[in-house]
């Protein structure tokens, strides 16, 4: 079982909800330091949250299969405001990482395209 000092960790985020945590993940706009998924997910053979695990697999991010009752603790002692819409996936993230204007306008000529703001 992964576990993370909260104390230690000024500038977290948590993230609830399959969606939020995979966006993060895939976009790599935050680290995602520890994911906590619902161990009856996968004894059901979720194929959505088993799909997740292999990418959480592939970016080597530490998994915490846990029951629900940890995750709503979880959320409930570290951040108040979140609600009960994880759907048995919740995950601690960095803060959010931003490109720089040149970079996007770089990345945006390389690919012969072009960028709105």
């Amino acid at each position: 079982m992964s576990r993370l000092n909260m104390s230690e960790n000024a500038n977290i985020c948590i993230l609830e909800g399959i969606i939020s945590v995979e966006a993060a993940v895939r976009s790599g706009s935050r680290e995602v330091k520890l994911c906590y998924v619902d161990e009856s997910k996968v004894r059901k053979r979720d194929r959505r949250v088993l799909s997740f695990l292999k990418l959480l697999n592939s970016k080597n991010i530490p998994v915490n299969l846990c029951d629900r009752n940890i995750i709503d603790s979880f959320l409930n002692e570290n951040d108040p405001d979140c609600g009960n819409s994880h759907g048995g996936i919740a995950a601690v993230c960095g803060e959010r990482r931003f490109s720089s204007i040149e970079r996007v306008l770089s990345r945006t000529s390389e690919r012969g395209g072009f960028a709105v703001v």
